[in-house]
């Protein structure tokens, strides 16, 4: 069988009986891999997918020494075109029987379609993530011999220019490969995080044109994250971020990662080197008097780093005590709503991607410790790191009675507490251990004669809990609701609704002194945050008071597409763009995956780990043998239990070390809604919209108001039934499409930089090729000098006029505005485009921040990102 990095082969010896046992190793591990090329000839065909039940067999324990065979077969058959000949079950038949044919002698490349390069990324891609994450036998006979022929064409000929970025990626999966340890490695551990420090995202980011190289950056994070799970790991991934501080070519953007990413590392590291932390304080000292945002981000982990001396653990604990209050409601003022842990996606039904993120999530949904199974973990934890010298043995928890466990719960934590406050930390650490050994005589003169469950291991924060509430967030009607208390006609929506449910369900807790947390994700594109956003203004305008009890956080996740707000996010905090955008691509990326659902149902429903166990779950409830991930490899080698049966005394461990990317999904997205803590405050904008029977309808937007060429063409698109997927360029080039540009008058309210009215400017009738109302930038705003910020009180009016006499476009002009006002000459009637939506014909439309009722004052919406955007004055 395949065996982890670290453990010792057997030496074979000279009896028969050893040679037996060899060669039966031999041929079962020829066995699997054969399986596995066979499996891969399925989902490398003409679909990548698998039914939920096969994948949650795939990936629950696969043998990545096997699967990095046959993947870096694959990639240099597509490479050379070999696929055209020979099939990789063929092939892989051939290693094992060490028959392994020549390299292909080669003068060109051969051409490679789209499709065929995009499955080419995928395979890169899978190689990449099965190395980085899972054990695997680097001696493995037939995973030589398929990195021997990769290198040898590589070597051997002079097709591949030696710069191009898949050469330089494919050489980095092959070392990973091929070194025993590789990422074990104190330099490519300093070089990971260099990596991950510098996190790249263009501000035209596509994921349909995405490489492997692009977005593998995006799983190191995670992978961090589980070292952190292991204490020598942990230790060694602190001293390597010690040596990248120290390092004199470290840069600014690094320094801000840097510091969000440390700081983050506490909340998942439960035995931590609290030794190393006076150095870590002494890096990120000379960081705090930089400019902000660094100055902001090194006092946040000096004063984070300072409680953690005092009082160990404590960033871990107070994450548990935030999101299960129930252990300790002193935490939470005392107020524990059951909620705590709750976060609502609110999902695109009509978006293939954001349904398949929806079945990724629902396909691996952790069970929740009991709290008292956390409350005795915390307890373990505690008296390891602050007691020298103590191990679990020595505490014997899993002979405390229950009824006794939440009273010294209280009692450690209050002793932690009380050290957290002390400002001398000497003074800490001498009470610390005082009164933790006096409760630990306690504990132990409270034991019983007969185990209670099963030995507390390392605490780890549970999984959220999502709760899914699908709609198509659609129009449907433009007449007035009568519930809105305001004069302006919105039109019906049921986001508005849905919020209004979504929200009152927590009103109930709220009060002068606590306002409950209310986590919301939106799962699609920019014209799903569009009808959101018209809900959310809407309910804004009906109870005005109810975003005031609340604490409304919004996280936007981009289908696995190009949005303009996901760019934008992206863009400016690159933290969020690798971790949120880039890395939905790269989960996408890998083979085999989930199929979207057809189709699914309106509705709210969550997860229910007891009466709807997920795929990877039923198999590990099954008995089925589960791979252990590198960071677990210690403490699962000392675990006094076997595997079996931890599982049916300790649920929860086995699911942690299940390293599906589903799974890896879930923790990514778990992280996003728990680091992400500052909120853009995205200004809000409506169009008061008159058709030509003087009808009014009034519609909020965030993004961009946009009228001529582009607007037509989104008409076009629909009246010929053309795909959403299709360019918007070959649209306009389509043989039936005939643009007439409307002639407008425009006027319009010019803003100084310190958000004051200017002057109020005109424009005479003209035709104009494109109009555009902008407060979300975009790529190639910059070239006609369209600053567009959302977080800034006015709009960017961009007009592209048509010169009558050549037809050609002229000039751009650009104005800064707060308020625009177009009529049509003639009444002719005209499409508006709202991020992204097609509305009208109208024949006069005014665009007005969408204001408070009885303020001078701008609607905002807050959507959170890891690192600051807009720091404000």
């Amino acid at each position: 069988m395949e065996q982890h990095y670290g453990a010792q082969q057997q030496q074979g010896g000279g009896g028969g009986q050893q040679q037996a046992a060899a060669q039966a190793e031999i041929e079962e591990n020829n066995n699997d891999l054969l399986k596995m090329a066979e499996n891969a000839q399925l989902f490398l065909g003409k679909s990548t997918h698998m039914n939920p039940p096969q994948y949650a067999e795939f990936w629950l324990s696969p043998k990545i020494a096997s699967l990095g065979t046959v993947l870096l077969s694959k990639i240099l058959m597509a490479i050379t075109g070999e696929e055209k000949t020979t099939s990789i079950t063929e092939l892989i038949k051939k290693i094992t029987n060490n028959a392994v044919p020549p390299v292909p002698e080669l003068t060109k490349l051969p051409e490679v379609d789209a499709e065929g390069y995009t499955l080419l990324q995928s395979l890169i891609l899978t190689a990449y993530f099965g190395a980085l994450l899972y054990p695997f036998n680097a001696n493995f006979a037939a995973l030589r011999a398929s990195l021997g022929r990769l290198v040898s064409f590589r070597q051997k000929t002079r097709v591949i220019a030696p710069q191009t970025p898949d050469f330089l990626f494919i050489s980095e999966v092959e070392r990973m490969y091929a070194t025993r340890d590789y990422l074990n490695s104190g330099d490519i551990l300093r070089f990971c995080i260099q990596q991950a420090t510098q996190p790249e995202f263009p501000e035209d980011f596509d994921p349909a044109k995405a490489t492997a190289r692009q977005v593998a950056p995006s799983f190191l994070y995670s992978y961090f994250r589980l070292r952190m799970m292991e204490p020598q790991r942990a230790r060694e991934t602190f001293e390597a971020c010690i040596a990248v501080m120290e390092h004199p070519s470290i840069t600014d953007d690094m320094v801000l990662t840097m510091m969000h990413m440390i700081r983050t590392f506490l909340h998942y590291c439960p035995i931590p080197p609290i030794d190393l932390y006076p150095k870590l304080i002494e890096r990120a000292t000379k960081f705090y008097l930089w400019p902000r945002p660094h100055s902001d981000a090194a006092r946040d982990l000096l004063e984070v780093l300072s409680v953690e001396i005092k009082s160990p653990g404590a960033a871990l604990r107070a994450r548990i005590h935030e999101e299960t209050a129930s252990i300790y409601p002193i935490a939470s003022s005392g107020v524990v709503t059951g909620k705590e842990r709750y976060v609502h996606l609110l999902i695109d039904k009509d978006l293939p991607n954001a349904r398949w993120l929806m079945e990724m999530l629902r396909n691996y949904v952790p069970p929740r410790p009991s709290d008292t199974d956390l409350q005795l973990r915390i307890i373990m934890t505690v008296f390891v790191v602050s007691l020298p010298n103590t191990t679990p043995d020595q505490l014997g928890l899993e002979y405390l009675p229950k009824e006794h466990v939440n009273h010294f719960y209280n009692r450690v934590i209050q002793v932690m507490d009380q050290c957290a406050a002390m400002p001398n930390e000497a003074d800490a650490v001498k009470y610390r251990e005082e009164q933790l050994a006096n409760v630990k005589q306690e504990i132990l003169q409270s034991l019983g004669q007969t185990p209670q469950s099963y030995p507390p291991r390392p605490p780890r924060v549970p999984s959220v809990e999502f709760l899914f509430r699908v709609s198509g967030f659609t129009l449907t009607t433009q007449t007035k609701d009568s519930s809105y208390n305001t004069r302006y006609w919105y039109p019906k929506r049921e986001s508005t609704e849905l919020l209004a449910n979504l929200l009152r369900d927590y009103t109930q807790f709220a009060s002068p002194a606590y306002r409950p947390v209310v986590k919301v994700g939106i799962v699609g594109n920019d014209a799903t945050m569009h009808n959101i956003i018209c809900g959310y203004v809407c309910l804004r305008l009906q109870q005005p008071d109810l975003f005031d009890r609340l604490d409304v956080r919004f996280f936007f996740i981009p289908a696995v597409q190009s949005t303009d707000l996901g760019n934008y996010l992206g863009s400016t905090d690159k933290w969020y763009g690798a971790h949120v955008a880039s890395f939905l691509k790269a989960i996408g990326m890998l083979v085999p995956t989930l199929p979207a659902p057809q189709q699914a149902t309106p509705g709210t429903f969550g997860e229910t780990t007891q009466q709807q166990p997920s795929e990877v779950e039923r198999a590990v409830r099954s008995g089925r043998s589960v791979s252990i991930s590198p960071a677990l490899v210690s403490a699962a080698t000392a675990s006094p239990y076997s595997m079996h049966s931890q599982m049916s005394q300790d649920p929860m461990e086995p699911l942690e070390r299940v390293l599906c990317p589903s799974a890896i999904l879930r923790m990514e997205l778990e992280t996003y809604f728990r680091e992400a803590k500052w909120p853009v405050n995205m200004h809000l904008y409506r169009a008061e919209c008159s058709a030509s029977d003087n009808s009014t309808i009034t519609i909020p937007f965030f993004s961009r108001a946009q009228l001529g060429l582009y607007a037509y063409a989104e008409v076009f698109r629909k009246q010929q039934d053309l795909p959403a997927t299709m360019p918007r360029e070959e649209v306009i080039n389509h043989s039936k499409f005939n643009f007439k540009p409307v002639s407008f008058q425009i006027k319009y309210l010019q803003m100084n930089p310190v958000s004051q009215a200017r002057a109020i400017g005109q424009q005479d009738y003209r035709q104009y090729q494109q109009i555009c109302m902008a407060s979300v930038p975009v790529a190639g705003d910059r070239a006609m000098n369209v600053n567009a910020d959302p977080t800034h009180p006015w709009l960017e009016l961009l007009l592209v006029d048509n010169s009558k006499k050549t037809g050609q476009r002229s000039d751009p002009k650009v104005y800064h505005v707060s308020q625009v006002e177009l009529l049509s000459e003639r009444v002719e009637p005209f499409h508006l485009l709202l991020d992204g939506r097609v509305y009208g014909p109208f024949v006069k439309v005014k665009i007005t921040g969408a204001m408070y009722p009885d303020k001078d004052k701008i609607y905002t919406m807050p959507i959170m990102t890891y690192l600051p955007v807009d720091l404000g004055d």
